[in-house]
This record gives C-alpha cells, structure tokens and sequence, in this order.
C-alpha cells in the first residue's frame, strides 16, 4: 500500500519530502498492533467492545513508538491519525476534514482499499471495482473527497492481481464495509467475509 500511497501523494502535489515522510508512514502505519492482542488481531468473529476499543490504540501506540525512536513528529502524526474520518467519527482522537493530517487522509483510504481487496485466511478479496465502488460511496465520509478523486485519477494504474470472483455481493456490505462486513444468509463461512467490526462509523481493520 506504500506505493500506491505515494501515487496519491504525487497526484495531491506533496513536496519531495512530504512523499518520502508518506512512504514510510504507510510502511509503519499498523506498527502499534505489536501492542494488541494475537487473539485479537486475528480473531475470525465478531469484536466485543473490549476488543474493539484495544484495536483502536493500536495508532496511539504506534505513534509513541515512533516518537521514542525520534522519527520526524510530522510522521508520527500521519501514524497517529491515520483512522480519523473525514466526517469527525474516527478514532484516536476524533478529527474531521482538515485538521486531520493531509498524509492520514491519504494512507486512511489506502488502507481501506487494501483491507477490502487483499486475500485473507477467512474471506476472499473484493474485486477492485466493488472497492472502489464503495470508495466512492463513502466519499466526504469516511475519505477526503480530494484524496477520493486523487485516487480515482490513479485507479487505472492500480494492480489488479488480487481480483477474483467475489460472492454474494448484495449482502455482504454494511456500515464502514471497508472494516466490518457480515456473511450474507446462507452463504458458507469458508472464504468469505465475517465480522470484524460494530457499528457504522467505527471502522476497524485487523490488515
């Protein structure tokens, strides 16, 4: 996902610097999940609201550990804030529109877009056209509508190796889809989606 970060960032106008900073964020972005829970990063069900909460550390977290090994404060920002939305709903600490970091707005959709397409031991990847159909369902959101049409203006370029047929597509989205998705009625848990997440607007990835 660093790469398709830093095409946002080039398409967004970031300085040389601000790329090279982006880049390693979306590198090191999920490193606090060092600090939750194996059970809970990888559990197949449901979140309980103690789970849920102990994933939504997982930036702060990261963010200290950058902070005690001196990377750049800008960078640790990016890493702090990388799960706010555009809307104010995120999470560590709640931000909306431009006060969250441009490279957090980036690397939010990034990963969002990775979450959804990659393949995983308990559901299959979403094609890219579904994703990016839910992408822009969540436009002003979830995801900076600048970042959005950014990415809709790099989409072309984007890899397509993770395509595959995904199944039951009607029932298979609600709330943030992009971090909680439900299996559709009648459809076997092998290979597909199960929950992850609660709520809308409570976005939670375990990529």
């Amino acid at each position: 996902m660093a790469r398709i970060s830093l095409l946002l960032g080039e398409t967004l106008g970031l300085a040389r610097p601000a790329r090279q900073g982006l880049w390693i964020a979306a590198l090191l972005h999920d490193i606090g999940k060092i600090g939750v829970p194996d059970g809970v990063l990888h559990k197949p069900g449901r979140l309980s609201e103690e789970e849920r909460r102990a994933i939504q550390e997982h930036p702060r977290i990261g963010a200290e550990i950058l902070r005690k090994i001196r990377f750049p404060q800008d960078l640790v920002r990016t890493v702090l804030h990388h799960h706010e939305r555009w809307d104010g709903r995120g999470y560590p600490d709640g931000l909306a529109g431009e006060r969250i970091p441009l490279e957090s707005r980036i690397i939010a959709l990034v990963d969002a877009y990775d979450a959804m397409t990659a393949q995983r031991p308990y559901r299959r990847g979403m094609p890219h056209e579904v994703a990016l159909g839910e992408i822009l369902d969540h436009e002003g959101e979830q995801f900076d509508p600048r970042v959005v049409e950014a990415f809709r203006q790099v989409e072309a370029r984007l890899p397509r190796a993770r395509d595959v047929a995904f199944l039951a597509v009607e029932e298979a989205l609600h709330g943030d889809l992009m971090h909680s998705v439900r299996v559709p009625r009648g459809v076997p848990r092998e290979g597909m989606l199960v929950p992850v997440g609660s709520g809308a607007g409570e976005g939670v990835s375990r990529s």
